[in-house]
């Protein structure tokens, strides 16, 4: 099973993703860029979902030394501006607030493509030899369209409710920080 590092602050997103995850992947969460480099300096991952806003910042620290590991990094923020900032759409990105389907696909499509490249284990690459068929294609170079049809049996009860739940939180939170931003006080 494929292990992914979930680095996200908000609990309540983290908890949500981990919910639909966890179903797919071995998921490990942090919450600080700190907690993540600990962990992705005594574990192996494939994969790292990071928020590029977190407390204390390290974020381009933590996607270098991700990467160095082998793991492939898609970035998270709500605002769009961290595209740039964080490699100009080298990698790849989901903005908040996302669906859980987009969550999906773009995780699948991320580990798909690191994967592609090599021969599925025990397997040559695809290459006809002296003009016979070529051989089928690889689990890695499969693993998008599967993942794309399994969707419908991640909703289950429990990930449908984090669904519900992560919809109506970032709902509240986009209704309420409009409200917070004029009911703070002006400094003279």
């Amino acid at each position: 099973m494929q292990r992914i590092l979930v680095v996200e602050d908000d609990p309540l997103v983290s908890e949500t993703i981990l919910c639909v995850l966890e179903e797919h992947y071995q998921v490990t969460l942090a919450s600080s860029a700190s907690a993540a480099a600990s962990r992705l300096r005594d574990e192996a991952f494939d994969l790292v979902l990071l928020d590029c806003i977190l407390p204390g910042g390290g974020v381009a620290d933590l996607v270098a030394h991700a990467e160095r590991r082998g793991a492939v990094v898609v970035l998270t923020s709500g605002d769009p501006g961290q595209i740039e900032a964080q490699g100009g759409g080298r990698r790849p990105f989901l903005a908040k607030p996302f669906s859980l389907n987009r969550l999906l696909d773009v995780l699948a499509t991320a580990r798909a493509e690191r994967f592609a490249s090599l021969p599925a284990p025990g397997c040559l690459p695809q290459v006809p030899t002296h003009g016979g068929p070529a051989m089928p294609p690889s689990p890695a170079a499969r693993s998008v369209p599967l993942a794309r049809r399994a969707w419908p049996a991640v909703l289950n009860s429990t990930a449908w409710a984090a669904a519900l739940h992560f919809a109506a939180a970032t709902l509240f939170a986009l209704t309420r920080a409009p409200a917070a931003a004029t009911a703070a006080p002006r400094p003279d």
